[in-house]
């Protein structure tokens, strides 16, 4: 039976940063903040069944504030970048927060991530996360309603899942940022992880990482993970969308399937599995590129490839791209999005 222990742990803008822990028979632990809806800790067990945390997060709240690169994080109003921090949407122009470049990044300086929500204990147990996010946040149009359920199952599988609805046109695209390293000890990196994806079209990149437009095949490039192997195969090659992406990856790919296995981490040495399975059409891979030794998280100086993240979303910049498809929310609909994280152990 999944229960969830409640404990205010700070305070920000007036407001209660409140800390939510679920946690299934097993011994599975997830814990979550009101504030950006952030996964601070995450465990699972390994072959000798011990339990590690397998994300990366703070042991306080205050680095959060400042120095968090969107660790564990509800990624929105619009995940990834859009392009010239503006866009077009029916005849009007909105200009956006550029806090990267000349470009926005994860919705903006203040996006969900850095928003408290309302939590809530649903039926079954679930963790409900709501709040409204007003017309030209972050300079998005429409005042938009959002949700976002945390649900832990007893067979060590966390479901998460977006709604949203607007009174207003506007663009949204969610994800969850959550930084994984299944080792359980973060001395080590992930270049040794193996992924498998069921993807056989990626997202080149422009120099400055907002997607070219095209869709290309992964055939004969560092993208082509159709058939399992380690993430230093890719990261080592000479592939210059490898170096565009910072001498990693940082790449959309293209989803051929959903919630059929379309995304399978292993490590070895611990034998854990995450298995992600989606209804988005693609998945950001970024495997750590830009962590350097700038602040330490539970006792380990950060550094180049010390986590990966897969942020199951729908292609970035879409409002600039018409061949892309559409993240535009109308007022008559609403934004549903659901992810998957499965845990087994070999």
């Amino acid at each position: 039976m999944n229960l969830i222990e409640t404990q205010t742990v700070a305070g920000h803008n007036g407001e209660e940063v409140i800390q939510y822990t679920m946690k299934n028979s097993n011994g599975m632990e997830v814990t979550v903040l009101n504030y950006g809806c952030i996964i601070t800790k995450w465990t699972a067990q390994n072959r000798n069944g011990v339990y590690e945390n397998i994300v990366l997060g703070f042991d306080e709240f205050e680095p959060y504030l400042t120095k968090s690169p969107y660790f564990g994080a509800v990624i929105g109003r619009v995940a990834g970048r859009i392009d010239r921090a503006a866009f077009e949407l029916n005849g009007k122009s909105y200009d956006l927060e550029a806090n990267e470049g000349e470009s926005t990044l994860h919705g903006g300086e203040q996006g969900f991530d850095k928003r408290i929500w309302k939590g809530t204990i649903g039926e079954n147990q679930e963790l409900v996360f709501t709040r409204t996010s007003p017309h030209l946040e972050g300079g998005f149009p429409g005042t938009l309603e959002l949700k976002v359920i945390y649900r832990l199952l007893e067979d060590d599988t966390l479901e998460i899942e977006y709604e949203g609805t607007t009174d207003q046109t506007t663009i949204v695209n969610m994800t969850n940022h959550s930084y994984f390293n299944l080792n359980g000890d973060l001395s080590k990196s992930v270049v040794d992880h193996e992924l498998q994806l069921k993807a056989s079209r990626y997202l080149p990149l422009k120099d400055n990482l907002i997607p070219t437009g095209e869709l290309a095949s992964v055939e004969g490039t560092a993208f082509d993970f159709r058939s399992k192997k380690t993430l230093a195969s890719g990261i080592n090659s000479d592939d210059k969308q490898i170096k565009i992406g910072g001498n990693g990856f940082d790449h959309p790919l293209v989803l051929d399937e959903n919630f059929n296995q379309e995304i399978v981490v292993n490590e070895p040495v611990s034998g854990r599995t995450l298995t992600i399975e989606t209804d988005q059409k693609a998945v950001v891979f970024y495997s750590g590129n830009q962590m350097d030794a700038d602040m330490t998280v539970r006792g380990c100086e950060t550094q180049k490839h010390m986590a990966l993240c897969l942020e199951t979303q729908n292609f970035p910049n879409a409002v600039h791209e018409p061949s892309f498809p559409s993240t535009k929310l109308e007022p008559s609909e609403t934004y549903r999005a659901k992810t998957r994280y499965i845990w087994t152990v070999k």
